[in-house]
C-alpha cells in the first residue's frame, strides 16, 4: 500500500439528516443545529457531509497532527421558548474517517475510524432531574441459522443510562421486552410472508438468557455521583430442534426507563 501526503479528513452523523443536529432523547422534533471547527482550518464549519466539508490534511509537518474539533450549536430562533418541555438531554454522534485523499472512501486505504458521541443538557426553564436513555444497535442483519447451528449468542446493542441525579432514595429501573404490540415473548417475525416466529432470548451481559423480559435495577453512580449504568444486550438461545422457513424476518427489542 502507497500514497502520497495528502489526506482526507471525512465526517459523518447520523445518515436520515442533511445536516447535524443534536436531537432531544425521546421527541426528534426538538433539536439544536450543530457544526465542528477544525482548528488547524481557520473558517471551515463542517456541518454536513457534503464535499465542501471534507478535511483535507497534508502530513508534510507534523503541527497537522496537533488539531483539535470544537463542537458547536447555531442558535434556533423560535425553536426554544421558555417552556419545560424542551429541557432534557440532546444527542448525537460524529464518526471521524481518514483516507488518503486518492483513495476516498476505499476500506482497503482507512487509516482512521473512530465514533464520538455527544450529549448536551439544555435547560430553559424550571428546576429538573435530567436522564438519558440511549441505545446503540451494533448489527442490522443477524445469522439465525449459523446461531440456531452453534447454539451461540450474538451482542446486538448496548443501553447506556445518564442522569444529573444524585439522590440515594430514587429507584432506577430499566425494563427489556418484546418490542412489538402484544408480543410476550423475543422472536423475529416474517415481513415477505408468513411464517410461525422464530424465538429466541435476551440476556444483559453475561447474565442469564430470558425469553420473555428482563429487568435491571440501576446500583451504579458516575465519578460525579450521579446515577449511570451502561450494559449491553446479546440474544440467544434459538431451538435447535426446529426448521425455519426462509425469508425476511424482523424483530423489535424494547428499552424502557422507570424511576421511582
Amino acid at each position: 500500500m502507497s500514497y502520497d501526503s495528502n489526506l482526507t479528513m471525512i465526517v459523518s452523523s447520523e445518515p436520515h439528516l442533511d445536516e447535524f443536529r443534536l436531537t432531544k432523547v425521546g421527541d426528534p422534533t426538538k433539536y439544536f443545529r450543530a457544526y465542528l471547527t477544525f482548528s488547524k482550518v481557520s473558517g471551515l464549519e463542517i456541518d454536513s457531509t457534503l464535499e465542501n466539508d471534507y478535511i483535507a490534511i497534508s502530513i508534510s509537518g507534523s503541527s497537522w497532527w496537533g488539531g483539535n474539533f470544537h463542537l458547536n450549536t447555531r442558535s434556533n430562533v423560535g425553536l426554544f421558548p421558555d417552556d419545560t418541555d424542551f429541557n432534557g438531554i440532546y444527542r448525537t454522534y460524529f464518526r471521524f474517517q481518514l483516507y488518503p485523499t486518492d483513495h476516498l472512501f476505499d476500506d482497503d486505504y482507512l487509516l482512521l475510524d473512530e465514533t464520538m458521541h455527544y450529549n448536551l443538557k439544555y435547560w430553559g426553564s424550571g428546576t429538573w432531574t435530567a436522564t438519558s436513555l440511549a441505545v446503540t444497535p451494533f448489527t442490522n442483519y443477524v445469522d439465525v441459522i449459523g446461531l440456531q447451528q452453534s447454539s451461540a449468542s450474538m451482542q446486538v446493542g448496548s443501553v447506556e443510562f445518564a442522569s444529573d441525579d444524585s439522590n440515594n432514595n430514587r429507584t432506577y429501573k430499566i425494563y427489556i421486552t418484546p418490542g412489538e404490540l402484544g408480543s410476550t415473548q423475543f422472536a423475529f417475525h416474517r415481513t415477505d410472508g408468513t411464517a410461525p416466529a422464530i424465538t429466541y432470548s435476551v440476556r444483559i451481559n453475561n447474565g442469564i438468557f430470558n425469553p420473555s423480559s428482563l429487568i435491571r435495577t440501576v446500583t451504579t453512580k458516575d465519578s460525579n455521583n450521579h446515577w449511570y449504568d451502561f450494559f449491553t444486550l446479546s440474544i440467544g438461545g434459538f431451538q435447535t430442534n426446529i426448521v425455519y422457513k426462509a425469508g425476511s424476518y424482523v424483530s423489535k427489542i424494547k428499552v424502557e426507563l422507570v424511576s421511582e
